[in-house]
């Protein structure tokens, strides 16, 4: 049983709400945290059993998900139709590993991170249970199609654990090796670690369960005219950084959740998402942004505004799936000069 009691009525209420009220305590547990990484990567709904790897031969692996596009792949058919829709390969790769002991161990840290390393040998360092070696072909199947890829894939691995993670220097070390390790293969784009405790998974569980509130402050806006069915709408123009803070989550990564119902995929390094970033990038042009791009919709159900202070809640974006991609991963161009053009609706 977990000894964080508000953690563990998470997990209770996640094994209530997906009826799976059988399972032993880890099992709960190890469903839970794979359902919480891999929603924050794909808002739409999935069979948790297809992304939990764990039991005999997992190489201590409890979850592994791969995304192409964005979206979950698990067949080379799969791959072949993502690939085909957009004409481009984005590929993420998640490793998840679950401990529902509240210790950090270093040693169960770095037998996750072999396990990971032996999963992208061309032969398996260890043995592998059916469900990996059906996901390794899925990527053996990417790898050969690298042609297609504007970039190398991200390789994303999540250790959870119900205790406590301050950064202890031994944990630390051993998971920057294992890193570091993946990033001399040179097969992937980037390379991260994130270490999920108690108080990270509560906050993610809450960020997928309850509604996304968020708050920016909007100077530059007009009331709309009265519109039937509409509360309340406005339009202005909204400083690039404040939009920023609509995008993300508590991690600072892209609220993928809020593209639920946007009609359009991201359309990756298409020659229009390309011209917007090469105005981002030009510190003569960037301040055109504004004039030259058509604008963000913005739906939400509830608005609390005092002055220029909007906070919005249960809100998705409807119009600017791309701009807001490419401005997501070009976050580091910003600047105060670069605003956009938006509209609010309740």
């Amino acid at each position: 049983m977990i000894k964080d009691k508000i953690l563990q009525s998470y997990v209770s209420d996640f094994v209530k709400e997906h009826n799976i009220e059988g399972l032993e305590d880890d099992q709960a547990f190890e469903s839970f945290v794979n359902y919480c990484v891999v929603s924050r990567e794909y808002p739409e709904d999935f069979d948790i059993d297809e992304v939990s790897v764990g039991g005999g031969g997992d190489t201590a692996i409890d979850g592994l998900a791969i995304l192409v596009n964005e979206h979950l792949v698990f067949s080379k058919e799969d791959v072949n139709f993502f690939k085909d829709r957009l004409r481009r390969l984005d590929v993420e790769f998640v490793f998840i590993q679950s401990k529902s002991g509240n210790d950090f161990d270093s040693s169960e840290i770095g037998n996750f991170l072999f396990g990971i390393k032996s999963f992208f040998q061309s032969q398996p360092l260890i043995k592998e249970n059916e469900h990996v070696q059906q996901l390794r072909e899925v990527k053996d199947y990417i790898y050969e199609r690298s042609v297609d890829m504007d970039m190398p894939p991200v390789c994303r691995m999540y250790y959870a654990a119900p205790g406590k993670w301050v950064g202890d220097t031994n944990l630390v070390g051993r998971v920057s090796a294992g890193v570091e390790e993946l990033k001399q293969t040179r097969l992937f784009h980037e390379v991260y670690f994130f270490p999920l405790d108690a108080d990270k998974l509560r906050d993610i569980y809450k960020e997928l369960t309850l509604k996304v509130v968020r708050q920016v402050t909007f100077e530059k806006y007009t009331i709309l005219p009265q519109i039937d069915k509409v509360e309340e709408a406005y339009i202005g123009i909204l400083p690039s950084k404040e939009y920023l803070k609509l995008l993300t989550d508590s991690d600072g990564e892209l609220l993928r959740t809020l593209f639920y119902n946007n009609v359009r995929d991201f359309q990756g390094n298409n020659p229009v998402n390309s011209e917007i970033q090469v105005t981002l990038s030009d510190a003569v042009q960037n301040d055109k942004f504004v004039l030259l791009n058509n604008g963000i919709t913005i739906v939400a159900k509830s608005i609390n505004k005092v002055g220029t202070a909007f906070k919005m809640k249960d809100y998705q974006i409807v119009n600017g799936c791309q701009t807001s991609h490419i401005l997501f991963r070009n976050r580091n161009l910003l600047t105060d000069k670069v605003f956009l053009p938006v509209k609010i609706i309740v």
